[in-house]
This record gives C-alpha cells, sequence and structure tokens, in this order.
C-alpha cells in the first residue's frame, strides 16, 4: 500500500517541471472509513489493480489527439 509520505518522496525525485498524470484516491473520496479504506488498498497490493490502472491511463492519453 502506497502512502501519500511515499508518493511525496516520489514526486521529490522528479525535475519539478516534470509534467505528471496523476490520479489517487484517499478514504475522503470514498463511503468508507478510514480502516475499511485502509484494508482495501492493502488487499489491492495483491492484484494486478496497478497494471489495470496503467492500462486505462494509458488509452486515455491515447484518445487524445493533439498537435505538438
Amino acid at each position: 500500500m502506497t502512502t501519500a509520505r511515499q508518493l511525496i518522496e516520489q514526486l521529490n525525485k522528479l525535475d519539478p517541471d516534470t509534467t505528471v498524470v496523476f490520479q489517487y484516491l484517499t478514504h475522503e473520496h470514498t463511503d468508507y472509513s478510514v480502516d475499511e479504506f485502509e484494508a482495501r488498498a492493502w488487499e489491492l497490493e495483491y492484484t494486478n489493480f496497478g497494471d489495470q490502472m496503467s492500462i486505462i491511463m494509458n488509452e486515455w492519453l491515447a484518445d487524445t489527439e493533439v498537435e505538438v
């Protein structure tokens, strides 16, 4: 399970001007209590959740049409 501290540490390793596309979810975004959310987040560690989210976000990027 990734914590806010770990996310901040990862972002601090990037050049501050690096463009990022991100999505995060905390218990405040759900109807779960802190404990319920944490238990579910731990369970996601044992699934292909990260891979599936990467696929979705890459599909979203591919759906955008931009000229550079």
